[in-house]
């Protein structure tokens, strides 16, 4: 009979001495049934995948890493969801995958990324829950994790289905801004629906970082953009993710040279951009800026565009 092994290092010279098969073997009983003997492992607090992770990046092996990096993407081909929607799974299977994916985003196995693929496409993984986590959610993370270009089709294709569902909203806008800005500029509104529901973390985290990349250049440059995009109520929303990153809309409309200005506080400083409003844009944009004056002084909502106090064109030289 093996002797129990209770040290780390003990353990990681037990795993490195497996052979291929048994590697796979070991690891499978490990995460999905939580066998790991001979290694004694108590705490049921950690997750089984931060243990390996730890095996992992202990060892100085390169060859077991390689061979530890191959059992993992054997484990996640080979593991299936039901294919009959009226079988639930047991949930120590959901629990295992997401072991899975834990590993194989935290080291980046590349070669899932076709088989992680196919199961996104597929939705059979939406609302499912392993470890407490929504494992679509996890399977995205990971799938934008790797950031391969040339798979751009099959990820904006995910994106573009997936972005529509609040569950992954703020997921899905973070990763088409990174693939193309624009789309996010589209995409705006689905985000601050999200955000306008339930105020969530992760939504207003998504926003703050959305507009920081902006910066001030392309802040001037979409923001008339954005504003077009947008509907009742979510101007109000922008607003308040603009006052806490520290940017400021003053509706003070120059009426004769159709601008109002933007405060922009960074650090010390208050940077002023004035924008400029399009002949073909003035009317469109009354309703959206009405609502941002409106914001800004807590005046009554009988308000016009009237109300806003037409000031002088700046004079020639002032900051733009």
């Amino acid at each position: 009979m093996t002797e129990r092994i209770y040290k780390m290092r003990k353990g990681l010279e037990y795993i490195e001495g497996l052979s291929d098969q048994e590697l796979t073997n070991w690891v499978r009983r490990f995460l999905a049934e939580n066998r790991s003997h001979p290694l004694s492992i108590p705490s049921k607090d950690t997750y089984k995948s931060t243990i390996l992770l730890q095996f992992y990046f202990m060892s100085t092996n390169s060859d077991f890493r390689r061979r530890f990096e191959r059992a993992s993407l054997d484990l996640v081909n080979s593991w299936r969801a039901s294919a009959d929607p009226s079988w639930q799974e047991p949930a120590d299977s959901l629990d295992y995958f997401a072991e899975l994916l834990a590993i194989v985003g935290r080291i980046r196995i590349s070669d899932t990324y076709s088989r992680l693929l196919v199961l996104a496409k597929s939705e059979e993984l939406k609302k499912k829950v392993g470890l407490g986590v929504d494992l679509h959610s996890q399977l995205l993370r990971v799938l934008f994790g790797f950031g391969m270009d040339e798979n751009r089709q099959d990820l904006e294709y995910i994106i573009d289905r997936d972005i529509e569902d609040l569950h992954y909203t703020a997921l899905c806008f973070r990763r088409s801004w990174e693939l193309d800005f624009q789309k996010g500029i589209e995409n705006l509104p689905i985000l601050l629906e999200y955000y306008h529901r339930d105020h969530s973390i992760d939504a207003e985290g998504t926003l703050n970082r959305f507009i920081r990349r902006l910066g001030q250049k392309g802040f001037k440059k979409e923001f008339l953009n954005m504003l077009q995009k947008l509907r009742d109520p979510y101007y109000t929303d922008l607003c308040n993710i603009m006052k806490n990153i520290g940017i400021e809309p003053d509706l003070t409309y120059f009426e004769e040279s159709d601008r109002f200005l933007i405060r922009w506080r960074e650090k010390d400083k208050i940077i002023q951009i004035f924008i400029e409003i399009p002949e073909k844009l003035n009317e469109k944009l009354k309703k959206p800026m009405e609502a941002m004056y409106l914001w800004m002084t807590e005046r009554d909502e009988n308000i016009g565009w009237s109300d806003i106090v037409p000031q002088p064109a700046p004079a020639p030289g002032a900051i733009s």
